[in-house]
């Protein structure tokens, strides 16, 4: 199975996943703010980022474990 963490921030949902031992083939994150993903990536190293979640057309095919936070507005 696959991840997929939409409006992820620092990776708090990701986390919570890992230590309740649950294993992904892929993980993929959604985030914007470049302070959040430069820490989600030093979290997570082989997490793919998609960026902006308005700009992703497809995704592979599969199953997909999902989890979304709160769009955070500026």
């Amino acid at each position: 199975m696959n991840y997929i963490d939409l409006f992820s921030g620092f990776g708090g949902f990701a986390l919570g996943a890992y230590w309740a031992g649950m294993k992904f083939d892929k993980h993929y994150f959604s985030e914007v703010n470049k302070y959040c993903v430069e820490l989600y990536q030093k979290r997570f190293p082989d997490a793919i980022a998609l960026g902006d979640i308005t700009k992703i057309k497809s995704m592979p095919g599969g199953d997909y474990f999902i989890t979304g936070g709160f769009p955070c507005q500026p």
